[in-house]
């Protein structure tokens, strides 16, 4: 990671009014992961305060667009004032909701469209009581190719979640979360995925 790198997620965070000028590394890290590029469709799921649904707009351009999944009500007012103020409210979707119907979701937004390009994740899965649905959910919402990412402070724990539900190439890239060490664990979706196409 290049001192070049850090200087922008602190320069960009402190822009958009992050208190946390480490947020901004893990975010930058995580839609890195997912290969974020213009006119992709992507989730975020516990978009928070929409840090990470506002980076991720910024790749997919516009022909692109993010579907923001938050349940807690003050957290979506308060990303709803952020994407606004980065006037990114025409490529974001911010929905107050369950982050297990990222698929219905996107269904609702546009019928053409079945699944992501990318799925990014911060919802804590180690604290879940069945944390392999969780991540079954994601790998469902996500087309063959695809990426799903997760941010954790398990990365060994979200790894073998990975491999449990079939994603491939899975990836750890460590990083600072808040203030604590941790990690972005990326995964492909198969490319030959004949089992999530019959669902």
């Amino acid at each position: 990671m290049s001192f070049t790198f850090l200087c922008e997620c602190a320069r960009d965070f402190r822009a958009i009014g992050s208190p946390i000028p480490t947020l901004g590394m893990a975010v930058r890290l995580m839609v890195r992961q997912a290969g974020v590029k213009e006119g992709d469709i992507v989730a975020d799921a516990g978009a928070g305060t929409g840090v990470i649904a506002i980076e991720a707009a910024r790749k997919v351009g516009p022909s692109g667009h993010v579907i923001a999944v938050e349940m807690n009500e003050n957290l979506c007012t308060k990303a709803r004032k952020r994407i606004a103020s980065a006037d990114l409210e025409n490529r974001i979707t911010l929905i107050q909701g369950d982050a297990f119907k990222l698929r219905e979701y996107l269904s609702d937004l546009d019928e053409r469209a079945e699944r992501f390009d990318s799925v990014l994740s911060t919802v804590p899965v180690s604290y879940m009581p069945d944390p392999t649905s969780y991540i079954k959910s994601l790998y469902d919402a996500t087309k063959p190719g695809g990426t799903v990412v997760q941010e954790t402070h398990f990365a060994q724990k979200v790894r073998h979640l990975f491999r449990e539900v079939g994603l491939q190439s899975i990836h750890s890239a460590f990083t600072i979360i808040t203030f604590a060490p941790g990690a972005v664990v990326s995964g492909t979706v198969p490319k030959e995925d004949k089992v999530s196409d019959q669902r």
